[in-house]
């Protein structure tokens, strides 16, 4: 019997660290999902400014405000695009 109740310990340990090394090989998946998402997020966030910044550049969002859509549609264009000539500008000024 003593064998028997020596084994079970052994497999029990066993096990336990396989739960850990699981648990540790998780925690280390769900920190790169974290960091694969705020990259992407960097990105995106990037990739809009760069659009808002051409559109105003070329005047895209000035023909986009005259363009014949609902006014709803209209104003939330036009103030987009003041909101982002104001933040060019402050930004501009601390330069």
């Amino acid at each position: 019997m003593p064998k028997h109740n020596k084994r079970q310990e052994r497999e029990l340990l066993e096990l336990e660290i396989e739960l850990a090394r699981l648990k540790l090989a998780a925690g280390e998946l769900q920190r790169r999902r974290e960091q694969q998402a705020s990259r992407q997020s960097e990105n995106i966030g990037q990739e809009l400014l760069s659009l808002a910044g051409n559109a105003s550049a070329k005047g895209l969002a000035l023909r986009a405000v005259t363009l014949p859509v609902s006014l709803k549609h209209r104003l939330l264009v036009g103030a987009a695009f003041l909101a982002w000539e104001y933040w060019r500008n402050q930004s501009k000024r601390y330069r």
